[in-house]
């Protein structure tokens, strides 16, 4: 984890990659632990430069939280389901982490503190899931937030660091992932591979 937010060119979200959106809970897909492998690349690329940072979003509810009039009960702190999957914890103590308690970053504590202090920023890259979701409900509230303070950043979510669970007939994941997409490009988010980061998953 970098000291000095004010040097950060390039700011890496890893988004709700824990065990209730991937491997246990009524939430959990396990074709989303197909990014494991891509994110491993990317937070390995990130932490070697000092201008990049890396940061865990991870959905920590309270036992009574609002969201579950919507949605199952699901990650509450302390369970096993609010914890990293076990192939990013080792990372896990060199990056900062955003515990939140909805499905947008942006109010979970000290993000709003950190994005003040990021002078520098030029990039922020959003991976993780769900995309039509909780990856959605970050990226448009920043390209939002940067718009509104006049920053010059962009915010990208490349289509295939992302990915949302699918229930047929209900939520079918292409359908969703596509519409989350067109969405975004409509806000101004860029979805497409930047040519830096492509080559590092490619190698």
């Amino acid at each position: 984890m970098k000291e000095n937010l004010q040097e950060i060119e390039d700011y890496l979200l890893v988004i709700d990659m824990v065990n209730g959106f991937v491997k246990e809970g009524p939430l959990a897909d396990p074709y989303i632990s197909r990014l494991i492998p891509l994110q491993q690349r990317l937070i390995e690329y990130y932490m070697r430069n000092a201008k990049r940072e890396v940061a865990f979003v991870k959905e920590s509810h309270n036992p009574s939280s609002k969201e579950f009039k919507d949605f199952p009960p699901h990650c509450i702190a302390g369970t096993e389901e609010a914890k990293l999957v076990e192939e990013l914890i080792k990372y896990e103590n060199k990056a900062r982490q955003y515990l939140k308690n909805s499905t947008s970053v942006l109010f979970a504590p000290n993000f709003l503190d950190d994005l003040e202090k990021l002078k520098n920023l030029k990039r922020l890259i959003i991976t993780g899931c769900c995309t039509d979701i909780c990856v959605l409900n970050a990226a448009i509230p920043l390209v939002n937030y940067f718009n509104q303070n006049d920053k010059d950043v962009e915010v990208v979510v490349p289509q295939d660091l992302v990915e949302t669970y699918d229930i047929p007939h209900i939520h079918e994941r292409e359908d969703y992932n596509n519409l989350a997409f067109t969405l975004m490009k409509q806000a101004g988010v860029n979805t497409e591979m930047p040519k830096d980061i492509q080559k590092v998953l490619t190698l």
